[in-house]
C-alpha cells in the first residue's frame, strides 16, 4: 500500500477550518478555535501545517517582533 501524501501548508486568515481535524500529539493542547482565529489574524504569526488528507500530523510555528535596538 502507498502511503499517503503530505502537503505542507502555510496558514493565514481564514483558514481555521484547517486546525480542526489535528492529530492529538501535534499540539499540547486541544486548539481553541478562537484562539487559533486571533493567531491566524495576527500578521506576526506564522504558522505551516502538515497533513496526510484532512488531519494536521504536524506543524512550525514562529513570531516575528521588533526589537527596540535593532
Amino acid at each position: 500500500m502507498k502511503p499517503a501524501l503530505v502537503v505542507v501548508d502555510l496558514l493565514g486568515p481564514g483558514d481555521e477550518s484547517v486546525l480542526e481535524n489535528v492529530d492529538p500529539d501535534v499540539f499540547d493542547f486541544e486548539v481553541e478555535p478562537s484562539l487559533a482565529r486571533e493567531f491566524l489574524d495576527d500578521a506576526r504569526h506564522h504558522i505551516a501545517v502538515a497533513r496526510q488528507g484532512a488531519c494536521v500530523i504536524g506543524m512550525a510555528s514562529a513570531l516575528h517582533y521588533v526589537h527596540p535596538d535593532k
